[in-house]
């Protein structure tokens, strides 16, 4: 049987770039690896799932709904350590999954593209010291710790709506904290009604 070509048999190296940049958001991207080795990867199935516990070498909470709310996985995406692809928010120190939620595009509860993502790992991803302090919160014995980042240390800002109006700029909330041995950070992109009461859900969910 023929062998079909490869894409990257017929394009030059700058081409196949320009293509892969195409797919990913032009914030976050900045190098390309070809090769495969050590590189993060989405999860689309239970094999995905089970190889991704199996390099955090932990259990994961994996909701696909928050409990109780409108709150959908959009993605999941396993964060290998030393990943030289850094299409991604932030260098994050280790390995982490990284799953986002999202509202329906017709919510009336929260704006559009508004976002949570949540970053499971063994070790802290963040630099609290980075960060203004804001609150400390409970959830069945865990104490959670809350953060804004008017900075943008971590992510860029992001605007609400369609994002013309650069003087209204969404919200960054970062939760943090230890559970179980696993180091959980909960950062809310907007979604400003009923945050804490999401945290808290969130510490509900049991890792499996």
């Amino acid at each position: 049987m023929k062998k079909e070509p490869k894409l990257q048999d017929d394009l030059p190296r700058e081409e196949l770039e320009k293509i892969v940049l195409s797919f990913t958001d032009p914030r976050q991207v900045r190098n390309v690896r070809y090769d495969g080795e050590g590189n993060s990867f989405p999860l689309y199935d239970e094999t995905d799932l089970r190889d991704a516990k199996a390099i955090l070498g932990v259990d994961v909470k994996f909701p696909l709904v928050l409990p109780d709310t409108e709150l959908k996985i959009s993605n999941s995406v396993l964060l290998r350590e030393g990943d030289r692809n850094t299409g991604f928010a932030f260098r994050h120190g280790a390995d982490a999954l990284w799953n986002s939620y999202r509202a329906p595009y017709d919510s009336a509860v929260y704006d559009m593209n508004d976002e949570l993502w949540l970053y499971q790992s063994k070790e802290p991803l963040f630099d609290a010291a980075k960060l203004s302090y804001v609150r400390t919160l409970y959830a069945d014995g865990v104490e959670i710790k809350a953060y804004a980042d008017p900075d943008h240390v971590y992510v860029g800002p992001s605007y609400l709506g369609n994002g013309h109006d650069k003087t209204k700029i969404r919200s960054q909330t970062y939760y943090f904290w230890k559970q179980n041995g696993i180091y959980y950070a909960a950062c809310f992109h907007g979604l400003d009604a009923d945050q804490e009461e999401n945290v808290r859900r969130l510490a509900a969910v049991p890792a499996e």
